[in-house]
């Protein structure tokens, strides 16, 4: 079906001069849009493990808590913003935290959109800290630098990851 349209419009424009559709962006070519769609890859990917997690955290709300809220005259919104968020507490921290630990990680994706030897983009407009990791040490061959940057990624990730899982102690989301 597909081809079958694009041979259409394309039989039509050589026909009549005439375009039947826009211009397509050049998603990974134009340096304004190319992180724009690293992100989007990235959040597809993402989707999908993190719905299973916040699945999982709904099935464990008692049931008896929105039976309750029911029985005092709550409603859907009130129920959801005063059982359902709170009670979700620690699955939201633990996925904002993966999530932004990813993110920091995040290599695949613009490696595999761009050439290897652009990896970082038209521009550097796709440049990551991995990205930049993996230039120095197997493009340019700075071995030392590269390691040091690497010692740096690791000590902002486990500085983040401090932050989020200490704020969720403090606040009793994963005590026991």
């Amino acid at each position: 079906l597909n081809f079958t349209i694009l041979q259409v419009t394309e039989w039509w424009g050589g026909l009549t001069g005439a375009e039947l559709t826009a211009p397509q962006p050049q998603w990974i070519s134009d340096d304004g849009i190319a992180m724009f769609s690293v992100i989007i890859l990235f959040i597809w990917q993402q989707i999908g493990f993190n719905t299973v997690l916040f699945l999982a955290g709904m099935q464990g709300i008692d049931t008896g808590l929105y039976e309750a809220a029911d029985i005092d005259g709550a409603g859907a919104w009130r129920k959801f913003r005063s059982i359902t968020v709170p009670t979700l507490r620690p699955t939201t921290v633990f996925v904002v935290a993966t999530t932004t630990i990813l993110a920091l990680q995040l290599f695949n994706e613009p490696f595999i959109l761009q050439s290897p030897n652009s990896a970082a983009g038209p521009g550097n407009s796709t440049l990551t800290p991995v990205v930049y990791l993996y230039q120095n040490a197997f493009q340019e061959f700075q071995i030392g630098y590269a390691s040091a940057v690497a010692w740096a990624l690791f000590i902002l990730i486990f500085a983040v990851t401090l932050v989020y899982f200490r704020r969720g102690g403090e606040d009793g989301v994963f005590s026991t």
